[in-house]
């Protein structure tokens, strides 16, 4: 399965590791999801802002 959340904010320099690492809420959901078998990514939404997805193997 996979959940994608985006928004049309300002977003994020690709070029730039610590925009795409996040703070400390990336950094738990991105733990979260690892624990679980899941991958979670963060990237330059589509029409700017943010995309980030959640996806979990099936079962």
């Amino acid at each position: 399965g996979e959940l994608t959340v985006e928004d049309n904010g300002r977003g994020f320099a690709k070029d730039r590791k610590d925009d795409r690492e996040g703070g400390n809420g990336l950094r738990i959901m991105r733990h979260r999801a690892e624990v679980f078998g899941g991958e979670l990514t963060v990237e330059p939404g589509p029409q700017g802002g943010v995309r980030v997805s959640c996806r979990f193997p099936k079962a």
